[in-house]
């Protein structure tokens, strides 16, 4: 292996370029006028067009063309050559589309144009997708030069990338776009002088271009044009046109890099000169970069550097051929490195200048009062922009250093950026029909689209089952000791069919751009259309290409108010759904399946269900909290209190029912029996008296929290007390409801759950922080068909496969799972029928009756009667469906009485039976798991986002709104910290989800999770409507006793259960049918071994789960009725009969009562 270190002179080199840089930045900050937003970001738009084309070209070109490109032909051949077209086109389109525009209005910046042509919230889509994936090039430009710098030096990149940064904030801060397109012109020679002399003696060592073309014609590097049309194919020559165009335009046409040097020239004509100047040079040194790559293959076409071990990754061969043809010319290597440095430096300073601008512009600008030296302040402001921005990409390389080959983070980090920021100026410059809607709609719906198909693609990557394959390259040359361990081919077997990712992640990374600003384009275009906004006669000419204004309606152009399109985009949604669905029923696909996790896969379908779900959740929270009114505590929390209660009843069913519920309750049944089939006894009672005792209370005193009842008849501490509890009880509870269908996806698809998690957690963050409770209920209710239907599909098919339902009795009779009757009263019993009714029975009234999502629910409904409806309405949908949940247990079990997948080893936990069922029952009908997965999925989103909008209430309305000044604006602040709060939460619980992973079953975790709280939440409650004569003194103390006491016996049972003390047995299982294999190393049942006396567990806590809230609740009523008959605090006559629960009013004192506004209530318990 060489040798490859720098020469002094090397170094001195690399002081005298970064020295000159740096004076440049120093001249332009102190001694030019620089004083000015005009000035700082455009020179005072006096620069000459030459300088400026320079500076386009430097920015344009950076490491990654350098050291990227050339790698790129020398795995892959010429392809990239004729990307000269595609640069000629670029050109055109840029001149003649976009530069008009951009110059008549002569804005400050690109994402302005947005806020003039459609809205502000389009503008700030546009710039925060700009500013992040902007950051992130950044970090990858300046990592790429060090990384270089590095390997010739033994620096360590850590030490390096922050001093060459550095350098770059300064001379970018003092002295603004001047010091950026001088610097920019002088590193420009630094570069051109590297590259023709590493390829003029590359040349030399190779016997010249004759020569390297011979080389490279024998080993396929010059069939540049692939004409295939084949978009699985990496680099064909439609590929490369349309991959370069879509994202030049993109990152150049209307990039604000670009178009701030654009108009820091005098004219549009001089603007013009620039940019064919910039052009044809990028050509040229493209053509230049491509043929440093075959010359560099000329050289090693018989003794790979990566192959042989002498580099670690393919994008240092140049820096490898740098130092073996030029390493023995003290300098010369200096040279090429700071050429490669240069363009760098020259890249970062553009793209740190042009952050700063868009920062202040976008997000700085509207929140400075009018001032005389407002300009200057400006500009200052912006050098301190720079220099944050450089510090936090510094901090991002020390993250893009672990990331993959450059060339793959570039193309994976641009078809993000550019594909929302395209769809959204070619709507807009090109598309006058479309509105403003349209375009959010649009611009959202693209960025997700690509987020998708990028991470999905990069995942397959990642694991094998993507592999886009190079040319062959050879190790014959090398030295002897070489030959014998290395191979000159890799061979990667072909992966089965049922492995094969979905099209949209197989094609070409040049396409993703093309794939993702399409699709945005096609929803705007869509959704303009339902929206009524088709009428480019509202548009003002000077936002439209001249292109199209021969076109456009001659007439004066006026503001038009856009009418509300709440039904147009609900049609459109169903109508949608509807599609998809119909279109699913006309694919068939036939699959294998044998006793395995192996078989168990997704389909194209079942990821079309998905994505479909997904989007249609997302655009509801984006239209509610865009075009609808949330601007108000009361239209975010309670929707304006006019909901209907059929959709609220929905909202409600959908939140109630879980992935616990759908996964948990049929694991139940199948290995405990059919107990739960008595659950609709208790449910019809908690309905009865949620509707006629606790829902009158709440309704009459119209509370904004639950927890502000206990305020109102005890005081702020108890409140205090429970909201907490409350906010604690659900932030533990929601990991759990979205870890479920992430398990079974996982189990499904082989995604991680570390992936998928966070994905279905942000889809659900987004659309509950953007609308409020309105896109809560809208989305809970779509979703709800999707459980419903999934659900039933399932029940359906899997009746079918056992042999009706009279065989599914037959065989739950015989295995012993419908004897539900056991009237043993023992309380240590895991489950019998006084346990499932009584202890079901409190536990839905602490988590559905007096619960702060629920409450919320039923105060969005305009009239008490209607409240009264959407209850029974919920009720009887729980009931039905918890019905459904306990035969499909039963299902499943006739499935596998004689081959038991968990005694099999067929699934991995208990949890994982019933989704492994559903693959083996629909494996022949495409997308048909996808709808019943879609469903449990559906489920856990709904509960997720009544959870998130609950916490936001209570976290406001308990802990935040006593710190906030009374203003006019207070109402609408409220609402935005509420959809702060929201997604704090949300990406708390994302975060909770790597902690839950590890704990036990289901079923346990969602049981001993809540029971801690839901006791003495209920117990409180109690005291305060039934027992008048209890007042807060008793109240606190039987809070916190309960509290003790539940985390005491939880505690406990846990750490038994946890150190196999507590056994719970379960039904017997058989795996006789199974196949041979498995019947002579498996048992039939496990019988747990019997403890010493010694080890046995205190009996509190062998007590059932099912009866740990009504051992809270007692708890709570009893202490705290003691604690106020001894503290004499039984004087009934102090209590407000409103609240006391209805039927017990006739006994309280008769007592003239004056209302009390809260404010009063909190001062005096204050001074208290």
């Amino acid at each position: 292996m060489l040798e490859l270190t720098f020469h002094w002179t090397d170094y001195v080199v690399f002081g005298i370029l970064l020295g000159i840089s740096l004076v440049i930045g120093v001249y332009f900050g102190f001694f030019s006028k620089q004083d000015t937003t005009n000035e700082y970001l455009y020179g005072g738009k006096k620069m000459g067009y030459f300088p400026v084309a320079v500076s386009l070209l430097s920015s344009f070109l950076s490491g990654i063309t350098f050291l990227g490109l050339p790698a790129e032909i020398y795995l892959y051949g010429t392809s990239y050559t004729t990307a000269f077209i595609g640069a000629l086109i670029t050109g055109i389109i840029t001149i003649y589309v976009f530069l008009p525009i951009f110059f008549k209005l002569q804005l400050s910046c690109t994402n302005e144009y947005l806020e003039l042509r459609f809205s502000k919230d389009v503008r700030k889509l546009s710039s925060m997708t700009y500013l992040i994936g902007l950051l992130a090039l950044t970090s990858i430009i300046i990592y790429v030069p060090a990384l270089a710098f590095s390997q010739v030096t033994g620096y360590s990149v850590h030490a390096i990338t922050p001093i060459l940064t550095i350098i770059c904030i300064t001379y970018t801060s003092m002295g603004g776009v001047k010091a950026v397109i001088w610097t920019d012109t002088f590193q420009f020679i630094f570069t051109l002088i590297g590259v023709f002399a590493i390829l003029g003696i590359g040349l030399s060592s190779v016997s010249g271009v004759s020569e390297v073309w011979r080389i490279a014609s024998e080993g396929g590097r010059t069939h540049a044009f692939d004409m295939s049309p084949n978009m699985y194919k990496r680099n064909t020559f439609w590929a490369i046109q349309v991959g370069l165009i879509t994202s030049c335009v993109s990152r150049f046409s209307v990039g604000q890099k670009f178009v701030q040097k654009f108009l820091s020239v005098r004219t549009i004509g001089e603007a013009k000169k620039a940019i064919w100047i910039m052009i044809f040079g990028w050509i040229v040194i493209m053509l230049l970069c491509s043929l440093i790559g075959l010359t560099i293959y000329a050289k090693y076409h018989d003794c790979d550097p990566f192959k042989a071990n002498l580099v670690e990754r393919s994008d240092q061969n140049v820096i490898y051929f740098v130092m073996d043809v030029a390493g023995f010319i003290p300098g010369l290597p200096g040279i090429f490195l700071a050429g490669l440095v240069s363009s760098s430096l020259s890249t970062m300073s553009a793209c740190l200048n042009t952050l700063a601008g868009m920062i202040y512009d976008d997000f700085i600008k509207n929140w400075l009062p009018e001032s005389p030296k407002q300009e200057a302040r400006a500009a200052n402001i912006m050098k301190v922009c720079v220099i944050i921005v450089g510090i936090m990409a510094i901090g991002l390389v020390f993250v893009m250093e672990q990331l993959g080959t450059i060339y793959n983070m570039i193309f994976t980090i641009g078809s993000i950026l550019d594909s929302p920021i395209l769809c959204l100026f070619v709507l807009g410059m090109l598309m006058p029909w479309v509105g403003k809607k349209g375009a959010l709609v649009g611009g959202y719906s693209s960025l997700i689209f690509s987020l998708w198909q990028v991470g999905v693609s990069q995942w397959h990557l990642i694991n094998k089952r993507l592999h886009f394959p190079h040319l062959p390259t050879s190790t014959e040359g090398c030295p002897y000791e070489l030959n014998h361990t290395i191979s000159t081919t890799t061979y990667r077997p072909p992966l089965n069919p049922e492995d094969e990712p979905f099209f949209l992640f197989r094609i070409s990374v040049l396409y993703f751009t093309l794939t993702g600003s399409l699709f945005g384009i096609i929803v705007g275009v869509v959704t303009s259309y339902f929206a009524k906004e088709m009428d480019p006669a509202s548009v003002n000419p000077d936002y439209i290409s001249p292109l199209l204004h021969r076109f456009l309606p001659k007439k004066k152009y006026t503001e038009v108010p856009l009418k509300d399109i709440h039904m147009h985009l609900h049609s459109f949604f169903h109508a949608s759904i509807s599609l998809f669905v119909k279109k699913m029923d006309t694919f068939t696909t036939e699959s294998s399946f044998t006793y395995g996790i192996k078989q168990l896969t997704f389909g194209w379908t079942d990821y079309v269900l998905f994505v479909g779900l997904l989007g249609v959740s997302l655009l509801i929270g984006i239209y509610f909290g865009f075009f609808s009114k949330q601007d108000s505590a009361k239209e975010y929390l309670f929707g304006g209190k006019t909901m209907s209660y059929l959709p609220v009843a929905m909202s409600m069913l959908a939140s109630l029912l879980s992935g616990i519920t759908f996964l948990g309750i049929p694991t139940e049944v199948y290995f405990h029996g059919a107990y739960y089939s008595l659950t609709g006894i208790p449910a019809i009672i908690c309905c009865t008296v949620t509707a006629y005792i606790f829902m009158p209370i709440f309704y009459d005193l119209q509370v904004a929290s639950s927890y502000e009842y206990l305020e109102l008849r005890f005081s702020k501490n108890i409140r205090s007390l429970a909201s907490f509890l409350y906010v604690i009880s659900l932030m533990l509870y929601i990991p759990i409801v979205i870890y479920v269908p992430a398990l079974a996806f996982s189990q499904v698809t082989g995604y991680s759950v570390h992936v998928i998690t966070p994905i279905f957690s942000l889809v659900c963050i987004t659309y509950t922080t953007m609308g409020g409770v309105k896109a809560v209920v809208w989305t809970d209710t779509i979703q709800l068909f999707f459980t419903i239907g999934g659900l039933f599909t399932v029940l359906t098919m899997g009746v079918m496969a056992v042999g009706g339902f009279s065989e599914v009795w037959r065989i739950s009779k015989e295995g012993g799972r419908l004897d539900i009757f056991d009237m043993n009263p023992s309380p240590f019993i895991r489950t019998t029928f006084w346990s499932m009714t009584i202890g079901t029975f409190f536990g839905n009234i602490s988590r559905f009756t007096i619960g702060q999502k629920f409450v919320q629910r039923f105060l969005s409904i305009e009239k008490e009667a209607d409240i009264k409806k959407a209850v029974f309405f919920m009720g009887c949908g729980w009931v039905s469906l918890q019905l459904c949940c306990v035969v499909t247990g039963l299902i499943v079990y006739s499935k596998y009485h004689d081959c038991d997948p968990l005694t099999a080893k067929l699934v991995n936990r208990d949890d994982q039976t019933l989704p492994y069922y559903v693959m083996d029952v629909a494996k022949n009908i495409p997308g048909l798991s996808g709808v019943f997965l879609a469903g449990l999925v559906s489920s856990a989103l709904s509960t997720m986002s009544a959870s998130l909008n609950s916490l936001s209430g209570i976290i406001y309305e308990d802990f935040i709104d006593q710190w906030i000044q009374e203003s006019p604006r207070k109402d609408a602040k409220s609402a935005n910290i509420m959809k702060v709060t929201s997604f704090i939460i949300g990406l708390i619980t994302i975060a909770m989800i790597f902690v839950i992973e590890h704990l036990g079953t289901i079923f346990e975790m969602a049981n001993s999770l809540s029971t801690v709280v839901d006791g003495p939440l209920l117990g409180l409650f109690i005291l305060g409507m039934f027992m008048p004569w209890v007042g807060k003194k008793g109240a606190i103390s039987g809070g916190c006793s309960s509290i003790a006491v539940m985390s005491w016996i939880v505690g406990g049972t846990q750490w038994h259960i946890y150190n196999k003390r507590i056994q719970q047995a379960h039904l017997p299982t058989s795996i006789e049918n199974c196949p041979f294999p498995l019947n002579n190393t498996l048992l039939q049942s496990t019988t747990p071994s019997p403890l010493s006396p010694e080890d046995e567990p205190m009996l509190i806590f062998k007590l059932s789960f099912l009866y740990l809230i009504l051992t809270g609740t007692l708890t709570t009523v009893i202490v705290g009725s003691i604690i106020s008959l001894i503290i004499s605090e039984s004087d009934s006559s102090k209590v407000d009969p409103r609240h006391i629960a209805p039927f017990l009013r006739r006994f309280l004192p008769k007592k003239q009562y004056v209302e009390v506004s809260l404010k009063e209530i909190q001062q005096e318990n204050n001074q208290k």
